[in-house]
C-alpha cells in the first residue's frame, strides 16, 4: 500500500480524479481542524457547555463530569446543525446530494493517503452513512436521544434514560437563540 500512497500523492498512478480528492480531503482536514479550534474556544461554547454539563449532573443525575461535559460537547454539535438545517431549508438535503455524487473507491484511496493507514473502509461505510441520514434525526427529541446514546454506546458510556426527552427543549432553545454567538468568527453570519 505505501506503493501506492506515493503514486496518489504524486497524482500518477490512481489518476486525476483521486488527485483531486486527495486534494480536497485534505483541505478539507485541515479547514476542519481550523474551525473546531475556534469554535471550540468561543465564549458561548464555553458556556453552554458548562451549563449543559451542569444540568446533565443535577437534573438528570449523570455524575460522571467527563461524561457530562462531553454530552453537552456533542449536544450543542448537534443542536448547532439542526439550527442550520432549519435557518437554510434544503442545504441538508444537498449536502447528501453532493455525497452521493462521490466515487466511494476513489474517496477511500485518498483518505488512506492523507491519514497513512490501511483497511479505512471508507467505501463500505460511506453508502451506510448516506442510507442513515442521521443529520435529519436532530430534529426531532426522541431521534436526537437515540443519536446521542449510539455515540456513548460507541464509546462505551453509559447512555442517557429517556428522562433528558423533558430537557431536551431548552437545550435545543438554548443553542437556537446562542447561534450567532457560537459562529459569530464564521464566514457565515446569523442575523
Amino acid at each position: 500500500m505505501p506503493e501506492k500512497r506515493a503514486g496518489v500523492a504524486a497524482g500518477l498512478s490512481a489518476g486525476p480524479m483521486v488527485a483531486e480528492i486527495l486534494i480536497a480531503l485534505a483541505g478539507g482536514v485541515v479547514q476542519h481542524h481550523r474551525d473546531d479550534h475556534w469554535f471550540h474556544e468561543t465564549a458561548a461554547f464555553a458556556q453552554i457547555n458548562l451549563d449543559f454539563s451542569c444540568e446533565l449532573r443535577d437534573r438528570l443525575k449523570i455524575t460522571d463530569s467527563l461524561r457530562t461535559r462531553f454530552v453537552g460537547h456533542i449536544l450543542i454539535e448537534m443542536l448547532l446543525d439542526n439550527f442550520l438545517d432549519r435557518r437554510f431549508p434544503g442545504k441538508l438535503q444537498e449536502f447528501y446530494f453532493q455525497l452521493e455524487q462521490m466515487n466511494a473507491a476513489n474517496l477511500q484511496l485518498a483518505a488512506e493517503t492523507v491519514t497513512g493507514a490501511d483497511e479505512l473502509q471508507l467505501a463500505s461505510f460511506l453508502p451506510r452513512f448516506l442510507n442513515a441520514r442521521f443529520i435529519f434525526d436532530y430534529r426531532h427529541d426522541q431521534s436526537l436521544l437515540m443519536r446521542v446514546n449510539q455515540v456513548l454506546s460507541r464509546i462505551k458510556l453509559p447512555l442517557i434514560g429517556s428522562e433528558a426527552l423533558g430537557w431536551l427543549p431548552s437545550a435545543r432553545e438554548r443553542v437556537d437563540s446562542n447561534a450567532g454567538k457560537l459562529l459569530e468568527n464564521y464566514v457565515l453570519k446569523i442575523a
